[in-house]
């Protein structure tokens, strides 16, 4: 009789074995897993950092060329000069004679290129001209949160990244002030 008491406790001695196996090996095979996804996840990431530095390259290279073109680096010139001459009435990117700067061979590159939109603009924020710009802004300034990015250009006098934004027109679609308003109301 005594044996036959003890005799349920080799099967629960295997049953603790096998489950402590079972939960070890859980645990390895999670391990696992985790780390090849972690693994994969940062060779993805990778892979996207440098398609991305190779875009932006490649972006920087495009504005360079488009800038250098003689045609157009002498029409931005003369707006640039325009600009500056009248410093008290500078006129808004509407009245400059669009023809001039949006010629019609630089809005097919731009919209080869995929640009909707350029902006020819002085150091002092202004914009003086924007070939294929649909609608008015409200302001010929540089949106004011861009003003770091183009001193960084003016300064670097190279081209740099600047991401796209949106337009505050001031006509209440624009981004909450802190009041709790609209832009511009």
């Amino acid at each position: 009789m005594t044996k036959a008491k003890h005799l349920w406790l080799f099967p629960l001695a295997i049953a603790l074995v096998v489950a402590f196996a079972g939960w070890w090996a859980n645990l390895e095979v999670r391990r696992s897993i985790e780390q090849e996804i972690r693994d994969d996840l940062q060779t993805t990431l990778d892979a996207n950092v440098t398609a991305l530095e190779i875009w932006m390259k490649n972006q920087e290279r495009i504005a360079s060329a488009i800038t250098e073109e003689p045609r157009l680096k002498a029409i931005a010139l003369e707006l640039l000069d325009r600009a500056e001459a009248v410093p008290t009435n500078r006129p808004s990117p509407v009245e400059i004679p669009r023809s001039a700067f949006a010629s019609e061979r630089l809005r097919e590159r731009l919209a080869i290129l995929g640009y909707n939109q350029a902006e020819l603009v002085t150091t002092n924020f202004i914009v003086v001209a924007e070939p294929g710009r649909q609608r008015l802004r409200s302001s010929p300034m540089v949106a004011e949160e861009l003003q770091p990015r183009f001193a960084e250009l003016f300064a670097r006098q190279e081209p740099i990244l600047i991401t796209p934004f949106k337009y505050d027109l001031g006509f209440g679609f624009g981004p909450r002030s802190p009041g709790g308003r609209r832009g511009g109301q």
